[in-house]
């Protein structure tokens, strides 16, 4: 019964309408009509929007006082102590909230807040904004224009200890409210750096960490990755390097080579509206080197030199970078010592290798001859190269980035000890301790330590025989190895086969076409030695050339300008058979050891290969 009445009450106070009353609800015009109106939603910027029972027909001057009205009663009603102008307001604020008025209620609660600003009421300020978060119904709206209102009064706070507690308040109002966690996450950015200002680095570091702004949608990319950046730095600055490798994850290096020229895609009908960036975030690829050079200092933690070198290298191709030579100069230098520091491994000779083929490199020769030797399969004497780049070393201190690194000189002779080793194995299968100590300049038990270290490492495949002193660098081949080097030999042994078979048959029909012209009894030409004969267009065996004859031997044929000679070259050339006219041959003309020549061996064919091509 006591709810009931107490609604019934409510519910007759909303009808209620008096002339003063603060209830947006009867506006008077001069020529003396009312009408009934019922404000739904409203903003500061575009005016209320008002809808009515009936038309209005009010002029719009006397519609845009309507939400000044109540507002100047609360002032006038008040009178001068803040807490009774705070009470008349929160009346207001009461009345505007209830009836659903937005713009109303965003104004009644920042003229709150203004109105203890105005008096310097700090305490009364947080107190104020505590209530208003709390009341019942309060609208989301008014929530979030009354803390955007009191961020604006924070760098106007008298000291450090009001500054520190009107943000703490702030934190705690827009606690657990997703359309205030853009404002909540800088209030935090802001009470972090004055932790840090402070000395609390670990403190500062915790209020960042609890802030997850990849989850933000309405918070604008470049402003999400400052504040990523910002956590990383202060784990660093805590030397909490796990955390910073975690966090550092959560920005993957592509967003960086997005085009910022492109533009900006109009959002959809039903996706968040991303909000602009303040001004004091850095750009995109501001953040981009700010990004590497937090890199470099996690990387030079663990003397990740590979890595560092790589992080210079994307530092190296900002395009505002490239083209200042005051910038890209020490940013090239850094690039080639710790590529000469990093370990041998495929990526680093292909760094190595697209660092040579950089035109700026010419401007620093020294840099570029270190790197040559580098590549060169030869062994490097490491006091020569210590005493031409010790002062260079020493000069990386001046420049960008500082030193590189308390085990820099050390790591840098135990590269150039490992390049010798590369060398060595290059140019020897097998070869002595002692003698591989001699070429690297170091005592037997030195260099049987390092070659050990980079066969552990995998940079190398070797075996040292103890007993016999002897470091043995081929290959450690399985079956399956030793299978297709005999499976590789067999198939160009065959290859050899079929290429020798081929060069015989070809030649064996090349004197079968010479016999069978002396078989078929054709009339040629006197050969005599040869050698003004050509073996294939000229009509020395029939009436036609063997071209006419055999074109598929002459295509095949590699020398088609030869000699009968070149051809002949053990064949006892006499004479051309010539036919009588009587039908009788003119053999028991010729010389009588010459007409003992039988029918198997012809006068002007008398060598044993021919007989052998007859016969096959």
């Amino acid at each position: 019964m006591v709810g009931k009445s107490s609604k019934n009450r409510e519910h007759g106070r909303k009808r209620r309408v008096k002339q003063s009353s603060y209830t947006l609800g009867i506006a008077k015009t001069k020529s003396g009509l009312t009408k009934a109106v019922e404000v739904r939603e409203a903003t500061l910027s575009d005016g209320p929007m008002i809808t009515g029972h009936t038309a209005l027909d009010c002029p719009l001057t006397v519609l845009a006082d309507l939400f000044q009205i109540p507002l100047r009663l609360a002032h006038q009603e008040g009178g001068g102590t803040l807490d009774s102008q705070i009470e008349s307001l929160l009346n207001v604020e009461k009345q505007m909230r209830l009836n659903g008025d937005v713009a109303g209620t965003k104004k009644a609660v920042i003229d709150i807040l203004q109105l203890c600003f105005e008096n310097r009421a700090w305490k009364t300020l947080n107190d104020q904004i505590v209530v208003l978060s709390k009341r019942r119904g309060q609208l989301k709206q008014a929530v979030s224009a009354m803390v955007q209102q009191a961020m604006q009064y924070i760098d106007e706070t008298p000291d450090i200890e009001t500054k520190i507690e009107l943000i703490k308040t702030l934190n705690s109002v827009s606690a657990g409210k997703i359309y205030v966690e853009i404002e909540r996450a800088r209030l935090t950015k802001r009470l972090a750096k004055i932790k840090e200002e402070q000395g609390q680095i670990a403190d500062a570091a915790d209020l960042m960490q609890e802030i997850a702004v990849e989850t933000f949608g309405a918070m604008a990319k470049t402003e999400k990755i400052a504040f990523i950046l910002e956590q990383v730095r202060l784990c660093l600055d805590r030397q909490d390097y796990v955390r910073a490798q975690i966090l550092s994850r959560k920005i993957s290096s592509r967003v960086f080579d997005a085009d910022a020229s492109k533009e900006k895609k109009k959002p959809k009908e039903g996706d968040s509206i991303v909000e602009e960036a303040p001004a004091d975030i850095p750009s995109l690829l501001e953040l981009k080197r700010i990004y590497y050079e937090l890199m470099i200092r996690y990387y030079s933690h663990s003397n990740d030199y590979l890595e560092i070198c790589r992080c210079y290298k994307s530092i190296y191709e900002i395009p505002s970078v490239l083209e200042d030579p005051d910038k890209w100069i020490p940013v090239l230098r850094k690039i080639c010592w710790y590529l000469v520091l990093a370990p041998h491994d495929p990526m680093q000779s292909s760094l190595l290798n697209s660092t040579l083929n950089d035109k700026n490199l010419s401007e620093i020769p020294h840099f570029r001859s270190l790197l040559k030797q580098l590549i060169t399969m030869e062994v490097i004497q490491w006091t020569g190269l210590w005493n031409k780049f010790k002062d260079e070393f020493e000069n990386e201190k001046n420049m960008l980035g500082g030193s590189l690194g308390d085990k820099a000189a050390e790591d840098l002779k135990e590269r150039v000890i490992e390049h010798n080793i590369l060398v060595v194995s290059k140019y020897y299968a097998r070869i002595t301790v002692k003698r591989l100590a001699e070429l690297l300049c170091l005592t037997v038990e030195e260099a049987e330590k390092h070659l050990s270290d980079m066969v552990v490492a995998k940079a190398l495949v070797a075996k040292v025989d103890r007993p016999m002193g002897i470091v043995c660098f081929e290959l450690a081949k399985d079956s399956n190895d030793i299978l297709n080097s005999w499976a590789t030999n067999l198939e160009k042994l065959l290859d050899l086969v079929e290429k020798s078979c081929h060069q015989i048959h070809k030649e064996t029909m090349v004197h079968k076409a010479a016999l069978q012209g002396y078989e078929y009894g054709f009339v040629g030409k006197a050969v005599r030695d040869g050698r003004s004969m050509s073996f294939w267009l000229d009509t020395w065996v029939s009436e036609k050339s063997l071209a006419e004859i055999y074109p598929t031997l002459y295509r095949l044929d590699n020398f088609k300008a030869c000699k009968v000679a070149d051809r002949t070259a053990s064949v006892h050339v006499e004479r051309a058979p010539v036919a009588d006219v009587e039908g009788e041959s003119q053999t028991d003309k010729m010389d009588p050891d010459v007409g003992k020549a039988s029918h198997e061996d012809p006068p002007f064919l008398t060598c044993t290969a021919c007989r052998e091509g007859r016969e096959m």
